[in-house]
Parts: C-alpha cells; structure tokens; sequence
C-alpha cells in the first residue's frame, strides 16, 4: 500500500468516524427532545403539544377505542398539566364514575370567555367511556340510583370537587375555573380507563 492509499484510507476513515458522530447525534437529540416533551402520570402516557393550537400549550394522550371493528386510538387533550391538577383543583377520596352523570348548576357565573364551552366539550369526551351526561330534572326520578352521579355547580371561594355523600358531589369554582374542574373530571375517566384497560 502506497502513501496516497494510506492517507486516502485515513481521510476516508475520518470521513466514516464524522458521519457516525452526526448520526448519534441526531439519535441522541430526538431522544433527549422526546424525553423533554412527554411524561407518564398515573400510568397515563402524555404528550406536550405546542402546534395543536397557537399560542397554547396541550396535553395530548390517546386511549383505545373499536371504531367500525377495528381497535383506533382516540386523541384526548387537556389544557392543564395533569401533574398540577391535583393540587388545582382538590378532591378528597375518589370519584366514582357511573353510568349516567347529571349535572346542576346553581349559578350563571361561570359563562365567561368561552370557559363554559370547554367544560362541555370536555364533559362530553365522557362518553367516550360510556358515561351519558343529562342537565338536572327535577320532575325525573332517577332509578336506579346506583347507575347515577351527581354533580351541582356552584360559585365558591375554592376551586375543587367535594363528595357530599354516596354518588352526589359539589363542584366549588371560584374565580370561573371551570375549565380546570372539566380538565380533572375528564383526567380521572383517562386514569381510571387506563386501570381497567390494563388489568
């Protein structure tokens, strides 16, 4: 082997050597930047979303769901960290999800910069799981009671949910968090699926 082939090896061994580097490189980044924007809490995978909407930052996951025969995953997001939830929006013990959830407000606060919309569209992810939302009738009786909960809505001086005993609960909002309460209701379904999913 002559001395331009030697030094041609080299060059092309140095070549091979940079390139190799690059490569790991772009490996480790794409690691490092999907470590950053994902988590897992609860056993709940999420995802950091930053495009979905302008200027707003989601929390993607997904859940399992037969669409037409066929096993598809539903895309769920919320606009509070479920990490910060809790401490957000308290609630002492569990909630346990029935059937049917029947909702009553007791104040017209709570319509404010389109707030009321997302609690909706939140609730109505519900379903999802099964779970059929119904607005208080008074004149309805509501038999079995074992496949209801109740939710009342009112103004108060802290955001959280309270059980009041058995499947009833007050939810307190104060300052028009009502996206938050929406945002815990719908965390605790994702949780709860999870469970049930994976066991």
């Amino acid at each position: 082997m002559n001395k331009k082939q030697r030094k041609q090896d080299k060059v092309l061994k140095n070549t091979f050597i940079f390139l190799g580097i690059i490569l790991v490189g772009f490996i480790l980044f794409f690691i490092i930047l999907n470590y950053i924007n994902s988590f897992e809490y609860q056993g709940v995978k999420f995802e950091i979303n930053k495009n979905e909407v302008r200027g707003q930052t989601l929390y993607k996951t997904s859940i399992p769901v037969i669409y037409g025969g066929e096993e598809r995953e539903y895309n769920l997001y919320l606009r509070e960290d479920p990490r910060e939830l809790e401490k957000k929006v308290p609630f002492a013990g569990e909630i346990v999800f029935r059937k049917n959830l029947v909702l009553k407000t007791t104040t017209d606060n709570l319509f404010c910069n389109g707030e009321w919309n997302y609690f909706q569209l939140q609730l109505k992810n519900l379903e999802i799981f099964d779970i059929r939302l119904s607005v208080k009738n008074d004149s309805l009786k509501y038999e079995p009671i074992q496949s209801y909960m109740f939710m009342t809505i009112n103004e108060g001086n802290q955001t959280e949910i309270r059980n009041i005993g058995g499947n009833a609960y007050d939810i307190n909002v104060n300052n028009c968090e009502i996206a938050s309460i929406a945002d815990r209701l719908l965390l605790d379904a994702i949780i709860k699926n999870n469970e049930l999913y994976n066991n």
